[in-house]
């Protein structure tokens, strides 16, 4: 499992190393070892967050605090659980916090640390891949099934998600589906749309109308292996 850390103060973040190294020494025949990066500023963190399970953040000194920081993880829709450290913050009196934020108090103690990590393990194994999506200035992860359906828009990709919220993301909707291959439930209607099945409503002979009542074109050559698989995955 990978584990980050993202802690501006030196000593408490060595500390936590120490502590994690030892935890690692102990699952290393039962749940395997723990990989730990650490950083002492939340931009060099939010570089690549998606690449770790468990992130242990207390940012006191910086720019952003450490609920910040679990913010704008958030913000790009991490899902990997997220653990406040507090110390000359107290996180746990905040009302600003987003949603699934744990909290573990400085100094830390062996056995609150092991029941963080045990309560990492069982999230990962519960959280489905993500995939990435790149526009021309941030880096956004989702989860496959979020997306609604997808249409071109100029050079880029317009993502309609099942919030109703919109990302755009470079490249064409034959890029986009390449990323999608391993997600049946996906499907073009034509040059112009590729549909998850999961959030249409009904098919018309050339028209695809969504849960949310937005309608897209469907071509008579796709027509036959839309209806296919919104039959096999809508049963």
């Amino acid at each position: 499992m990978h584990v980050a850390i993202c802690d501006d103060n030196v000593a408490d973040r060595k500390q936590l190393e120490r502590l994690l190294d030892r935890e690692s020494d102990t699952r290393l025949h039962t749940t395997g070892v723990l990989y730990i990066d650490s950083f002492g500023n939340s931009d060099a963190l939010l570089r690549a967050p998606m690449i770790y399970d468990v992130f242990f953040i207390d940012m006191t000194n910086s720019s952003m605090n450490g609920a910040e920081v679990a913010a704008a993880l958030r913000n790009v829709n991490v899902k990997a659980p997220i653990i406040l450290c507090s110390s000359t913050i107290d996180y746990t009196q905040m009302d600003t916090l987003p949603e699934d934020v744990y909290h573990i108090i400085k100094p830390i103690a062996t056995d609150k640390l092991k029941e963080m990590v045990s309560l990492a393990y069982d999230i990962k194994s519960s959280l489905e891949p993500t995939i990435e999506i790149r526009d021309e200035k941030e880096t956004f992860y989702v989860v496959p099934d979020e997306i609604m359906y997808v249409r071109p828009d100029a050079y880029l990709s317009e993502i309609t998600l099942s919030d109703g919220t919109t990302r755009k993301m470079l490249g064409t909707l034959i890029d986009f589906s390449y990323m999608l291959e391993k997600y049946p439930q996906f499907a073009f209607t034509g040059k112009n749309a590729i549909v998850n099945v999961h959030y249409v409503s009904s098919i018309t002979f050339r028209t695809v109308v969504m849960k949310n009542g937005d309608k897209l074109p469907l071509s008579g050559a796709e027509r036959k292996k839309l209806i296919e698989t919104y039959q096999t995955h809508n049963i």
